[in-house]
């Protein structure tokens, strides 16, 4: 028939389940795990935290920024009050003023107004303030990144610490075995047994001290980006290959003072428009004998003749000035020789470093492989075998304890010169 060609071979839909073509759940089911699979390291790559991803999080999240912020805010809808006009004065009178038995009145609007320039040096002012705010922003921001170096960097150096002591861990807990076997069997005698057994126990005590430790410095990384969940940290920045170079050319922290000494200057200049006359405007309306007739104009001038001790503000101003000036000199030479100082640490620790890295290291690494062989082989006894692996394991932790001491001074560097 016409009608029955390659699909009528098909199993029609309203035959049921019977007559369905088998469904391939082998391959949905690695479909679907792979795809799990594949969001999971997704996910978890998501979570390396570098420490550029925690100085991000931190400026975006940060506490203590937010209220700065806010300051800021403050501050900046203050300036909108530059205008401020003094109170309406307003008043009546009434009673006997022109004949007897006939209530008159007096009705009076008096409006005093500063000097124009008056304004303008208040808006002056409340605009410095907005700069102070900032300025205290930006320094609050400096000081925010110093914390999540320094914790960053104490953080990772616990986990190469952790991990330098697990491999001590192996190399005890493979000797402390060995010991006990050849005890067992009469090779030797009780001290080699137990001398391992206690540098076991002494290497894992430590261990779970560092571990303690560690939580300390993530801690504080959680507090300064604000994260309610628990971080993935990433702890592949720590030795820096290039050297950095620094600038001295500006010193944030002398911004402060900067922001300071404007409002001051500021203060001056409105206590000093202050000292001119203000103006004086209103109107009375006075009943005579029941009439309503009687309208006066006034106008005026508001004149500070006792002006002494707004000329004493304008006289310690200048003086907190010139302090501030001083204070300047002083902070900015301390900085600069503190900067010196860090630099001259900073030389020393990366000569060490160097050392470290190109002879110490590589010693160190063959004296533990050739005191293995050697004491496996029965060519060294466990005192000298100890001797030598526990001076090697100095090495790496003296080399671990300088890279931490580079990325400290460097952090404080960077934090004196803003960078």
């Amino acid at each position: 028939s016409p009608t029955m060609g390659r699909g009528a071979d098909l199993p029609s839909p309203s035959l049921g389940r019977a007559g369905r073509p088998p469904l391939r759940w082998g391959f949905f089911r690695k479909g679907f795990l792979l795809l799990v699979t594949l969001s999971l390291s997704k996910c978890l790559y998501a979570q390396q935290l570098s420490l550029p991803d925690l100085e991000k999080r931190a400026l975006e999240n940060n506490r203590t920024l937010t209220v700065n912020g806010l300051e800021v805010a403050h501050q900046q809808s203050l300036v909108g009050t530059y205008r401020e006009i003094p109170k309406t004065n307003v008043e009546l009178q009434y009673g006997n003023i022109q004949t007897p038995f006939v209530g008159d009145y007096a009705f009076t609007v008096m409006q005093s107004f500063d000097n124009p320039k008056v304004f303008q040096a208040r808006k002056k002012l409340l605009e410095t303030y907005v700069q102070q705010a900032n300025v205290a922003l930006d320094l609050q921001k400096i000081a925010t990144v110093k914390q999540v170096r320094e914790n960053y960097f104490r953080y990772v150096y616990s986990i190469r610490l952790q991990e330098l002591l697990t491999s001590e861990l192996q190399v005890y807990g493979s000797a402390a075995k060995k010991a006990t076997l050849r005890y067992n069997l009469g090779e030797s005698g009780l001290l080699e047994k137990v001398h391992f057994e206690t540098q076991l126990s002494a290497l894992q005590n430590r261990e779970t001290v560092i571990r303690n430790q560690s939580v300390i410095p993530y801690l504080n990384l959680q507090n300064l980006t604000a994260s309610a969940d628990s971080l993935e940290i990433s702890t592949v920045d720590f030795r820096r290959e290039k050297p950095l170079f620094f600038e001295t050319s500006e010193l944030p922290f002398l911004r402060n003072f900067d922001a300071q000494k404007s409002t001051i200057d500021e203060q001056i200049k409105l206590t000093q428009q202050q000292l001119k006359p203000g103006f004086v405007a209103g109107i009375t309306n006075q009943s005579m004998e029941g009439s309503l007739r009687q309208f006066v104009v006034t106008g005026g001038l508001n004149i500070p003749i006792f002006n002494k001790s707004e000329k004493a503000k304008i006289e310690a101003l200048r003086i907190e000035n010139k302090v501030i000036d001083s204070k300047v000199v002083d902070i900015e030479n301390q900085l600069l020789t503190e900067i010196q100082t860090l630099r001259a640490e900073l030389l020393t620790t990366n000569q060490t470093l160097n050392y470290y890295q190109e002879t110490a290291i590589p010693q160190a690494d063959l004296m533990i492989s050739t005191a293995s062989k050697q004491y496996n082989e029965g060519d060294i006894n466990y005192l000298d075998f100890q001797l030598i692996y526990a001076q090697a394991i100095g090495i790496r932790e003296t080399y671990l304890q300088e890279q931490l001491k580079q990325k400290l001074i460097e952090t404080n560097i960077q934090f004196i010169t803003g960078k």
